[in-house]
């Protein structure tokens, strides 16, 4: 009887022991996969600032190009007036 007793206890720690190294392995998958999910939304906001980047440069020359355009159309109407 105090045998089965004893491996009742020791089967009860080891289950215990098999259940805290799951939850050590799940816990690591998860940190991982966290660090993994960071690292890619660290690259894709560095994409987007390029491309955001990219956006603003366009944008100004094209407004410089625009105001030239219409600068010159203007001197073009003055010079026809004259």
């Amino acid at each position: 009887m105090e045998n089965e007793r004893k491996q009742a206890l020791v089967e009860e720690e080891e289950k215990k022991k098999e259940e805290a190294a799951e939850a050590v392995t799940v816990e690591q998958r998860t940190s991982i996969r966290l660090h993994e999910q960071l690292a890619e939304q660290v690259q894709l906001e560095t994409v987007q600032m390029a491309e955001q980047e990219t956006t603003r440069q366009l944008i100004a020359e094209t407004s410089q190009k625009l105001s030239a355009a219409v600068q010159g159309t203007a001197n073009n109407l003055q010079l026809k007036r004259s």
